[in-house]
């Protein structure tokens, strides 16, 4: 039976914009255009509104949604090729081709997704290649509370507006809480980097984006030339400032930033076609899209592998590690992506395929945005960079 596919324009762009952004972050000896950080952000945002997204369409359509389903599709679709990079990571550190802090207590925190604990902690233990794996136990931790909170809003029969009332009093205590931690416990700027207390509203601002005005599923509302030549340059606006001022990054700073992706996903989302949005429908960039959850697994490695044994320019060491982490990107993506995404069809429910489902049993393809071929959340940069006053 053919089956619909179910495409959101521009989401692989806004991927691929963030690997590259973590990538070039992570590229220590190339000038930073913008604090690395905002990729991550970016990507906490993604996946909040496409998890939300495709809860929302399997509760409209079924009156309920799977959690048997869902945790099983998160399993298989995060834990083969991050444990396969796990283990060959341990390897490659343990036999010293990329120098770096071992520990069995570091290894254990990051498989069982508490790296961004640690790191607060402990800081030792977990090797650079992997450090950037801190991202992942703040989604896992989502991932394991919020559809049980969304089950409980739709149940109760909540409006869309009072879901995101719910979810932006959440967003606010966060806020506070950041706040509280920054000027009066005094706490450093990793800690608020990391935790999953102090960076969830950046994951939630785009559950409510999905839940009140998703721009694929709802009605449009104000002139196009509004969301094309005010809405997204703004929005743009508000996530770099969201990272200037040594005060401003590590308190409102993320929400600024959140607050502003609104603005920019309903733009690119909506008018794909438009000017400089096309760029994020391009089939190079659309693929980079595709295998971004493997490039973000792999590309610390090859970053440190040049910088420790290439004695090159900059800029062609950052090439080298930038092709060989595609090329190994593809091979994770074609041997331990692909066969686990045939594994969660084989186990699912027959006869119970959501709109969900069908993305992922269909083939990868190279079109707008698949929500199939890749989750749009795990990347990050795990090394937060404070702005210092110089930087103001």
């Amino acid at each position: 039976m053919t089956t619909k596919k179910f495409t959101i324009p521009s989401l692989d762009g806004l991927r691929a914009l963030s690997i590259l952004l973590v990538f070039v972050g992570h590229a220590d000896r190339l000038p930073q255009p913008v604090v690395p950080g905002v990729g991550v952000t970016i990507f906490f945002f993604l996946s909040g509104y496409l998890i939300t997204t495709l809860l929302r369409l399997e509760f409209d359509k079924t009156g309920r949604v799977s959690l048997r389903d869902f945790y099983l599709r998160r399993v298989l679709k995060i834990l083969p090729p991050m444990y396969v990079v796990i283990i060959l990571g341990a390897i490659v550190t343990a036999v010293g081709l990329v120098p770096s802090s071992l520990s069995p207590g570091g290894i254990a925190a990051t498989a069982l997704h508490f790296a961004n604990y640690w790191m607060i902690f402990v800081d030792e233990g977990i090797p650079k290649s992997m450090r950037v794996m801190w991202s992942l136990a703040v989604e896992e931790h989502f991932y394991l509370v919020f559809p049980l909170l969304y089950i409980g809003l739709r149940r109760r029969a909540f409006s869309a507006r009072t879901q995101a009332a719910i979810l932006a009093a959440i967003c606010i205590m966060v806020l506070i809480w950041r706040i509280y931690l920054w000027t009066v416990q005094g706490v450093d700027f990793t800690h608020i980097y990391y935790a999953t207390d102090t960076r969830v509203d950046s994951i939630l601002w785009g559950c409510i984006l999905a839940i009140i005005a998703n721009p694929y599923l709802d009605r449009a509302w104000g002139p196009d030339w509004f969301w094309k030549l005010i809405a997204a340059p703004f929005g743009l606006i508000a996530v770099y400032v969201g990272t200037r001022g040594y005060n401003i990054a590590p308190t409102i700073g993320y929400t600024m930033q959140a607050l502003g992706l609104v603005l920019v996903f309903t733009a690119v989302i909506r008018f794909p076609s438009f000017g400089p949005f096309r760029v994020l429908n391009w089939r190079p960039v659309v693929w980079l899209g595709v295998v971004s959850y493997s490039f973000y697994l792999v590309h610390r490695y090859f970053i440190l592998w040049t910088d420790e044994n290439l004695d090159v320019n900059k800029w062609i060491a950052a090439a080298i590690a930038f092709v060989m982490a595609t090329a190994a990107a593809w091979l994770l993506h074609r041997w331990v992506e692909r066969p686990a995404a045939k594994l969660r069809s084989r186990l699912r429910h027959v006869g119970e395929r959501t709109e969900d489902e069908r993305i992922e049993t269909s083939p990868s393809t190279i079109s707008s945005s698949t929500v199939e071929t890749i989750e749009p959340d795990l990347l990050g940069n795990e090394d937060p960079q404070s702005p210092s006053p110089s930087r103001q």
